[in-house]
């Protein structure tokens, strides 16, 4: 213990002198953030990758970087605390990481101010991208006005516009849109886990670098091919998706020469691109298609192509760039694999009647099946989509005819026209994010409440106590109708934690049944539990309703008074007037506004008025 105290000691007088010597101290850059906040970050920011290695052979000695640095996390021990140890590193090579550290740290800091409460996986991807361009130059005289005055997230503005190489007029940056040529939106990842599946289900998917947008003008976007696949069939006005011929055409004209094609601040086997036929090609790493994770930026990266591999259907022709001899080459590629796009100029040579028709692909049969411009709807979340949608944007479930739903949008549990067996009718069945009627748990409520009191009154008129046997059916009504409030929990939690996935955010009520099932825990349930589910709910909603961009807001009370009440509920006799509250004022309200909150927000995601 004694001796990792004085590592973290010395640690953090090496950062204070670093800090020193980058005039870093005081820094706004740094504000609210500690010694060890900072060495763990930075040390998070010297990321182990095949460039570093390839390029800066004083780095090699760190070949376990990246194992030690996720341990180093996970344990909250700074990376630098195990280089102190390492007796193979010389204090001048220390001294080099602890300094790209904290200034990958400072550029990451100034252009993501949120960056400690983005998730491992944003704040890798945003360290490799720094991390690249600082080992491209001398980061030995950086100081904290290099850092401030920094700015590597604004688009060469020459990346617009075309470039004639051989017979072909390419696109010199990579798209970045999120829609195909029809306007309908592609599936937009937000997090790994959402990529794998959408890889696994052959969902036409794209995402950010680093699942963080303000890299798309930068970098472009990553797609997997099934994506492509539909930009192929519905390419942007005036644009097509290259075919692997076009890309052989390309290297035939380069000469198979991958420095003609890089940009100036591309890397090949330590010898930056030339650029000399303007393609601007930008080594931009790739997109696991089973993990969903990124790597190899500056290293490796690809190009799709409209092609499917002759030798193995589940891969497609890509252009694939590396640090290897010539540096870019033909290859099949995983479809689930998410790499950039670019577009060529469409002219008489290449016509989209000229694609495969006998390919009966995932792409092509979405096509056939809204060819009309039939207004489309998502049977899992319950809401209109686009007039040519071919899938939920949400979730990623097919579209499928308005015509074919109306019974959806009403009371019935069994639409007609579903097929018992799809996927569609499977995942209909599970009532995901489905909200309860409050009117049954109202009516039990005030219902028991006046048939209580009306034979109550009667047997006071009638002096017959007997009376108030048939007045407790009210009682019991009252009594049942908690039953609901579980319910609606569930639902509540359910429809946030769900919602909450899709933009990237968690919550420490994990799932809808442990946000009831702790609430029969004793004690805990009183002092801690009900603080969570309902005090926190109205928060968790408005962070999601935020992260979406809705207007909708659910209020704080009477949610934030909910476990207050209950806790002064263990007091005798004030219980009384406690459960009067609960059940008559602040349960009802309560579930009012979580159903209406909720309605509206489905009013706001799919523009129709969500039938109750």
């Amino acid at each position: 213990m004694k001796k990792a105290v004085s590592l973290r000691i010395q640690v953090g007088k090496k950062i204070e002198e670093i800090l020193i010597e980058i005039r870093a101290q005081g820094s706004p850059i740094f504000a609210g953030l500690s010694l060890p906040d900072i060495s763990l970050l930075a040390s998070e920011c010297v990321v182990e990758d095949f460039f570093v290695q390839n390029h800066y052979s004083e780095f090699q000695k760190g070949s376990l970087l990246m194992t030690t640095r996720i341990c180093s996390i996970v344990k909250e021990r700074s990376l630098f605390e195990d280089l102190l140890e390492d007796s193979n590193v010389s204090d001048s090579e220390l001294k080099k990481f602890f300094k790209l550290g904290v200034v990958v740290l400072g550029l990451s800091l100034k252009a993501f101010p949120h960056l400690t409460t983005l998730t491992f996986d944003q704040r890798r991807g945003i360290s490799l991208y720094f991390l690249n361009i600082l080992l491209r130059g001398n980061t030995e005289v950086f100081n904290i006005g290099d850092i401030e005055n920094a700015n590597y997230m604004v688009a060469n503005s020459e990346s617009e516009g075309v470039v004639k190489i051989g017979e072909l007029n390419w696109g010199i940056k990579n798209y970045f849109d999120t829609k195909n040529g029809k306007g309908a939106s592609l599936l937009v990842i937000k997090d790994s886990s959402s990529w794998a599946e959408a890889a696994k289900r052959g969902l036409p998917a794209c995402c950010s670098y680093a699942f963080m947008r303000e890299f798309d003008k930068v970098l472009g976007m990553y797609y997997n091919w099934y994506a492509v696949e539909e930009m192929t069939l519905n390419p942007p006005y005036g644009w097509r998706v290259p075919t692997e011929e076009d890309f052989g055409s390309l290297l035939y004209t380069a000469q198979g020469d991958g420095l003609s094609l890089k940009r100036e601040d591309q890397f090949q086997n330590k010898i930056k691109g030339i650029n000399s036929s303007g393609f601007s090609a930008l080594v931009g790493g790739y997109v696991y298609s089973d993990s969903g994770e990124f790597d190899y930026f500056g290293s490796y990266g690809g190009i799709w192509s409209s092609t499917i591999s002759a030798s193995d259907s589940s891969r497609a022709s890509c252009l694939f760039m590396g640090p290897y001899e010539k540096g870019i080459e033909l290859a099949a590629q995983d479809k689930g694999l998410g790499l950039n796009v670019r577009l060529l100029k469409d002219t008489s040579i290449y016509n989209n009647s000229k694609l495969n028709s006998s390919n009966n692909t995932l792409a092509t049969n979405r096509q056939q099946s809204n060819s009309v411009g039939l207004i489309m709807f998502c049977p899992k979340c319950q809401m209109n989509l686009e007039s040519n949608a071919k899938f939920c944007t949400d979730c990623g479930e097919p579209a499928i005819s308005l015509d074919n739903t109306k019974k959806i949008l009403m009371t019935t549990n069994e639409p007609d026209g579903f097929n018992e067996n799809s996927n569609i009718s499977a995942d209909y069945k599970k009532g995901e994010n489905k909200i309860s009627n409050q009117k049954p748990y109202l009516y039990m409520i005030y219902g028991g409440l006046a048939f209580f009191i009306l034979f109550a009154f009667i047997a006071l008129i009638a002096n017959n106590a007997d009376i108030l046997i048939v007045g407790a059916i009210g009682l019991w009504a009252i009594l049942l109708a908690q039953v609901y409030i579980y319910v609606f929990i569930y639902q509540f939690w359910r429809f946030v934690i769900n919602e909450g996935k899709k933009v990237g955010l968690s919550f420490e009520v994990e799932t809808p049944g442990k946000a009831v099932g702790y609430l029969f825990i004793p004690l805990y349930n009183i002092f801690h539990w009900t603080f969570r589910v309902f005090r926190e709910f109205p928060l968790e909603f408005n962070k999601v309703a935020e992260a979406k961009g809705y207007k909708v807001r659910m209020p704080l009370s009477p949610a934030s008074n909910i476990p207050v009440w209950i806790l002064v509920g263990i007091i005798p006799y004030v219980n009384i007037i406690t459960l009067i509250v609960l059940f008559f004022i602040s349960y009802p309200k309560f579930v009012k506004q979580g159903v209406d909150c909720i309605n509206e927000f489905k009013v706001e995601k799919s523009g129709i008025k969500a039938k109750q």
